[in-house]
């Protein structure tokens, strides 16, 4: 992933959070997220646990569309936008270091957050909660995804001088280029800002490292108690992936919702 040059963005009015990146592109002539990518990650290695947990979202032409976590053998979280109003027919879950070099799932079904209101994804602030969220269930069950622990409770996180997340996902490594490598990366992010109306938390690293597109959905970690645990997802960021900011979806806010999945 190539490092990109900082650009000054203001960022929310509440002190320290939690999680990853923010994107818009125009849409029907109204700014929207784009799916993103991590850039100024690195590739993830076969012994890290992060591999078993992340999958890409692969559509019926083969394009990695977004990333995911597996919370059960047969489900997975992504952000809401990536599946809102589109047909998942030949659609697949495939995880591997590369893309479908480990298992390749069969999706059957995939269910946007209830409340998802894509007017909300337009600001970095909004007045509500965007709610991008989303499930995704396959026909099979793993067999090598192994499922993440989910945070069910909200951090003490303004005690913490110093906060960083961990966020992994497939996609493009470099704003300029426009594909996927759909290759897993991963990238160690600082928490600077958390919206607690939106029930989302932003990160901005003056490194350049941030989400881009096809990173949407990806999972971001913290390590508690000797464990390591989703907290976020990737929402949205900068379209030309080059301002080191990104908003993640806080998953400490969205335990009731995450709850009551079907099994």
């Amino acid at each position: 992933m190539s490092t990109r040059k900082q650009q000054t963005h203001g960022l929310l009015n509440a002190a320290a959070a939690i999680l990853i990146a923010f994107s818009t592109f125009s849409s029907c002539g109204a700014p929207q997220p784009s799916k993103l990518d991590i850039i100024g990650g690195i590739p993830v290695e076969e012994q890290d646990p992060l591999a078993k947990h992340v999958a890409a979202i692969v559509t019926a032409n083969h394009t990695v569309h977004c990333s995911a976590v597996a919370i059960d053998t047969s489900t997975f979280l992504t952000a809401a936008h990536c599946i809102y109003g589109r047909n998942l027919q030949g659609w697949k879950i495939k995880s591997g270091l590369k893309a479908g070099d480990e298992e390749s799932l069969d999706v059957i079904s995939g269910d946007a957050h209830p409340k998802y209101d894509p007017s909300m994804m337009r600001t970095l602030t909004p007045d509500l909660p965007p709610y991008d969220l989303a499930v995704i269930k396959t026909a099979e069950a793993a067999r090598t995804i192994i499922p993440v622990p989910i945070i069910r409770k909200q951090l003490n996180l303004f005690a913490q001088s110093e906060l960083n997340v961990t966020v992994a996902g497939y996609g493009r490594t470099d704003g300029q280029d426009p594909m996927s490598t759909g290759r897993l990366q991963k990238a160690s992010l600082n928490v600077s800002g958390f919206n607690k109306v939106a029930r989302e938390f932003t990160t901005r690293d003056d490194d350049g490292k941030m989400g881009c597109h096809v990173d949407s959905g990806a999972p971001a970690f913290m390590t508690i108690g000797k464990r390591l645990t989703l907290v976020g997802l990737v929402s949205r960021g900068d379209r030309k992936c080059s301002s080191g900011t990104t908003v993640f979806t806080d998953i400490s806010e969205q335990s009731d919702y995450v709850a009551i999945i079907p099994d």
